[in-house]
């Protein structure tokens, strides 16, 4: 069954190889390799593309892949502070001094990343 399509056409929808392609997309990131998985020609799939429903389909399937990948960083990270925080307490001491360096670092990179972010919202306000 055709899956509806959000977008600037909502009555739109996509077709089930359509939908296989998208599929096909997300795995092998190529519009040949898509088109031979799903059994049409690399044309079909271009041609797809040029159509708004398929294009805001592939849009939308990028996006919640993105999510997925920042959500999959953002555990690794955690993880990873926990093994700076264990290198502080290493035997050598030149482990421990790049695991404090690191932490730094990063601590600084938070920071200045922050403090650039509030004086955007505070130039974008003071726009007339």
């Amino acid at each position: 069954m055709a899956a509806n399509v959000s977008g600037n056409d909502r009555n739109a929808r996509l077709s089930r190889k359509q939908e296989a392609a998208l599929a096909a997309l997300a795995v092998v990131g190529s519009t040949k390799e898509a088109a031979e998985r799903v059994g049409v020609a690399e044309s079909t799939v271009r041609r797809w593309f040029a159509s708004e429903p398929f294009r805001e389909a592939y849009r939308q399937q990028s996006r919640e892949l993105n999510g997925e990948a920042l959500d999959d960083l953002r555990m690794a990270q955690k993880e990873a502070v926990r093994v700076l925080r264990a290198g502080l307490s290493a035997e050598s001491p030149a482990t421990q001094v790049r695991a404090a360096s690191r932490l730094l670092e990063v601590g600084l990179k938070i920071r200045d990343d922050d403090i650039e972010a509030r004086l955007a919202d505070l130039e974008r306000r003071a726009e007339p």
